[in-house]
């Protein structure tokens, strides 16, 4: 990420007061509050979204042909075995991502804590 690049902010950053980054279970704490200046509170404190390249699309598409002179078919058959079972975990694993963040949005947003 650009911003995370630039060797002043992450100087910066790191003199802060472990307290001013992090608020309960609300990480990037700081950022947020910035951010609240500039962007919709939906979009800043929306759950986090996966991302998945769209690999099996690009092989669907032209891509493909170009795979199959390169790696041969057999190989070709194997990669989409292997992307499927990606798929398959990163799912799953998304899912827990999502379920993990909701109860902490959820606890960061119950009565009585600092936001």
């Amino acid at each position: 990420r650009v911003p995370y690049l630039d060797h002043k902010f992450v100087e910066f950053v790191a003199q802060l007061n472990p307290a001013v980054k992090q608020n309960g279970k609300t990480t990037k704490y700081l950022l947020k509050k910035l951010a609240e200046k500039y962007l919709p509170h939906d979009i800043i404190y929306r759950p986090k979204q996966g991302f998945v390249m769209p690999l099996t699309q690009w092989l669907d598409g032209g891509l493909k042909s170009r795979m199959e002179h390169a790696l041969g078919k057999t190989q070709l058959v194997q990669l989409y075995a292997l992307l499927d079972a990606v798929i398959a975990i990163d799912g799953s694993a998304n899912d827990n991502d999502k379920d993990n963040d909701n109860d902490a949005e959820s606890n960061a947003d119950a009565p009585g804590s600092a936001t």
